[in-house]
């Protein structure tokens, strides 16, 4: 019987709860009549252009400033091709295949940013890469990915989790930084 007697009264206190919520919130949003109406204010009418500024203006700046030393920002000389980019995008096509001929899926592959004067894998300072990405074969033992690294970046260490094959290998990054290897 207890049970049954506070059942009820969560019930009741349930729908007593809500309807208080519904009562508290209800109402808004009527308007006033005697209340005064905003209008927008009329945007400004636009001011017409010198002619003077309407011809085409140099923005380049005066090639004479690569020869100056530059006391402040606004005398630095900048080429037009500059960028501003501290990153690179690289693209990774490696694929892993067995003695058989057969494609190693499901393998770990760890691709490391190295020295660029790094150029054989007996070198000591291999130990201080930087790991750039961790990537697992699929099952045609294929690793197709985009990483994002310091434009100063030139050469990657790559490392497959595997045995009986040649599993590290460097590679010097070309300028489309595309990185195309195949662990046979």
């Amino acid at each position: 019987m207890d049970y049954q007697f506070n059942k009820t009264l969560f019930f009741m206190l349930t729908v007593i709860f809500c309807l208080g919520i519904l009562s508290a919130c209800g109402g808004g949003g009527g308007s006033n009549s005697s209340a005064p109406s905003e209008t927008p204010a009329p945007a400004p009418a636009p001011v017409p252009n010198d002619p003077d500024e309407n011809e085409d203006e140099n923005y380049l700046p005066d090639e004479t400033g690569l020869d100056n030393e530059a006391n402040n920002s606004e005398q630095l000389y900048i080429q037009p091709d500059f960028t501003f980019d501290t990153h690179k995008v690289i693209t990774l096509d490696i694929s892993a295949i067995n003695a058989d001929g057969r494609a190693i899926g499901n393998a770990l592959m760890f691709i490391s940013v190295v020295d660029s004067d790094i150029n054989e894998l007996t070198d000591e300072r291999l130990q201080q890469k930087a790991l750039l990405t961790v990537a697992r074969t699929n099952a045609n033992g294929e690793v197709l990915r985009e990483v994002e690294t310091a434009n100063t970046a030139t050469k990657l260490l790559i490392e497959l989790n595997t045995v009986g094959i040649e599993n590290e290998v460097l590679v010097t990054l070309t300028d489309n930084n595309y990185v195309n290897y195949q662990f046979k």
